[in-house]
């Protein structure tokens, strides 16, 4: 919320009276300047969010284990289930890898997303 609160109060007042005097409405204002402007601070939180929730083998696995009828299982307990209870270790190389590259790739669009090109 600080991240979404921050960029929210960095777009500037003028663009939004400049819309209204040009007779935008609440929602156009929303799409064409809420939106854009908001969308590094969307993507980093999005990214971000990607990255924690890929961490958490934890959680899931003291507290659910995959629950009933693999209704909570997870690709980190998917591929340790794989590795360490039924010693298939090629497909849970093979899960941690996918996930290893859908990390990166989050990583990579939050750095994107949160570089800023100083001008001068």
């Amino acid at each position: 919320m600080i991240m979404l609160s921050v960029g929210l109060s960095s777009i500037p007042a003028d663009l939004y009276e400049a819309a209204e005097l040009d007779g935008a409405g609440a929602l156009t204002r929303f799409w064409t300047i809420t939106l854009p402007m908001m969308r590094s601070s969307i993507g980093a939180l999005v990214s971000l969010g990607l990255i924690f929730t890929l961490q958490q083998f934890d959680l899931f696995a003291a507290i659910t284990a995959g629950g009933p009828n693999n209704s909570s299982n997870v690709a980190q307990y998917w591929a340790w289930d794989l590795s360490f209870k039924q010693y298939d270790f090629a497909k849970g190389a093979a899960i941690s890898v996918i996930m290893i590259v859908v990390v990166m790739l989050a990583s990579v669009y939050y750095v994107r997303s949160t570089r800023h090109e100083v001008r001068g």
